[in-house]
């Protein structure tokens, strides 16, 4: 390690802050975590970041992982006052069995059993304006780091700012889909009416099919965990009857989860919605609300009757019941099918991305590969689908659903 890494020095520099003051930026430990929480909920407030850079999920991490994979922290100071910030996970991979690697990832650990919780809208918790170049130097500047992996990131370094420097870049991208709940102001919160004629008959049909029905919202912290455990019962049997990997994988994605919702339930990040027909418990809906953004994260539902559609049926009242509320946004998140393109009416693209420094090895490596590599890198998810019952799309690592 260098000096820069174990002290946390200035090590980088990059974009600037209104005044014109230069970033400077520095990796060093993580240290006491509320003095963290002051600087990271102080920043968040003026950047406005999506859920997953938010305290309640950046906190929720650094809290739960084992002391052996603490992450390390990425600050950008300008005039002494803290402007950008990142946590950095630190992991030796192996690709192929031969090729090493040590990588930094961005807001994830770089472990796959604890990178299992699954990030999107990712990046530095920073006004847009300070960009990457800092961390791109401050990885530069780091002799025993051979890449970083920025997992779910929506602007993602453009490949100029990254061949300027020398630097390798790969990226596989994904796309994701959301509802922008104006529309729904214009048609008196019908959500049917945003539909296609096909799907918006599909969605009467399963209403009918199920009612009475109603969405249901834990009103308390120990209601929601109990939702979240009848979400589990419901999910784990759904994907084994199909053979598939299912989020509760690895143990870490359970008590990382009942710990965010002990979290975030009181302030109304988190939501456990229960779809009930009649005296029935169909399925189960674990979403996350932040500044006007709902994301529809995780999904239980039960082996559905011929002709019923728990899944459709339950985003649809959730849909709705986010608008009512004051929403802008209900994010289906990354990955495709059917559903998600039949009540989708934006559409984003999330990257993940691996920067590389020119080595010899992961040169040989893309040559052995045919000159380009797909890139997964950890954290990649989804396994199972936030969307619910019908036309899932897997992922190959990481366990969001």
């Amino acid at each position: 390690m260098t000096r820069a890494e174990l002290l946390g020095e200035g090590i980088g520099r990059g974009g600037s802050v209104p005044g014109g003051r230069d970033v400077a930026f520095s990796v060093g430990p993580v240290g006491a975590l509320d003095e963290l929480e002051r600087d990271w909920r102080r920043l968040e407030a003026e950047a406005s970041p999506s859920f997953f850079l938010s305290w309640n999920w950046i906190g929720t991490l650094l809290e739960m992982v084992p002391p052996a994979a603490a992450p390390r922290l990425l600050r950008g100071t300008a005039g002494g006052r803290t402007v950008a910030l990142a946590v950095l996970g630190d992991a030796t991979i192996r690709r192929h069995r031969i090729v090493r690697a040590r990588r930094w990832v961005l807001n994830a650990i770089g472990d796959p059993e604890l990178d299992c919780v699954h990030l999107e809208h990712n990046g530095l918790l920073a006004a847009p304006e300070i960009g990457w170049d800092g961390l791109l130097e401050a990885f530069g500047a780091m002799t025993g780091v051979d890449e970083i992996g920025l997992p779910g990131v929506a602007a993602p370094p453009p490949v100029t700012l990254v061949e300027q420097r020398g630097l390798l870049r790969e990226q596989t991208s994904e796309l994701s889909f959301a509802v922008e709940l104006g529309a729904l102001s214009e048609r008196g919160g019908d959500v049917a009416a945003i539909l296609s004629r096909n799907s918006r008959s599909q969605l009467r049909r399963a209403l009918h099919k199920l009612e009475p029905v109603r969405l249901e919202a834990a009103a308390s912290e120990a209601e929601a965990l109990a939702y979240f455990r009848t979400l589990k019962e419901l999910h784990i049997p759904w994907w084994e009857r199909r053979g598939l990997p299912h989020a509760f994988a690895h143990e870490f994605f359970e008590r990382f989860h009942e710990r965010l919702i002990v979290r975030g339930f009181a302030e109304g990040a988190i939501q456990l919605l229960r779809l009930r027909s009649g005296d029935r418990t169909l399925g189960i809906l674990y979403n996350f609300r932040h500044g006007n953004r709902v994301y529809a994260y995780q999904s239980g539902f039960v082996r559905p009757a011929e002709h019923e559609r728990p899944g459709v049926v339950a985003h649809a009242l959730a849909i709705r019941r986010a608008w009512q509320e004051g929403a802008e946004v209900y994010d289906f998140m990354a990955g495709e099918n059917q559903l998600k393109r039949s009540f989708g009416n934006r559409v984003e693209t999330l990257s993940w991305t691996v920067v590389q420094k020119p080595r010899l090895r992961f040169r040989a490596e893309r040559l052995a590969m045919g000159g380009v590599r797909r890139t997964m890198p950890a954290g990649r998810g989804p396994i199972g689908s936030a969307a619910g019952d019908e036309g899932i799309r897997l992922g190959t690592a990481g366990c969001h659903a």
